[in-house]
């Protein structure tokens, strides 16, 4: 469950520094993420101190076990969070 979190925590960051200069109206526009986007968006997370290595290890390896349409089913769930403002701080 904790690697979910980040997962959709990665996915809900990604958005945001997508959208960082975009008007929220705008939300939904970026197309699909993928597999690669996520696995970047780890190694910032890393980077900027968010999470550990091992956490960005799960999350990697959990993703490399999940297919597209699992990956869009969080980033649908994403889009919809960022959409109603119900985005976890």
């Amino acid at each position: 469950m904790k690697i979910l979190f980040v997962m959709f925590s990665l996915i809900l960051s990604l958005q945001s520094m997508a959208q960082s200069n975009a008007d929220m109206s705008t939300i939904g526009s970026i197309g699909a993420i993928s597999k690669k986007d996520i696995q970047g968006m780890l190694d910032q997370m890393v980077k900027n101190g968010r999470i550990t290595k091992a956490q960005a290890a799960k999350a990697k390896e959990k993703l490399g076990s999940m297919d597209e349409k699992e990956v869009k089913g969080i980033s649908d769930e994403a889009m919809k969070r960022i959409q109603s403002g119900n985005i976890p701080k």
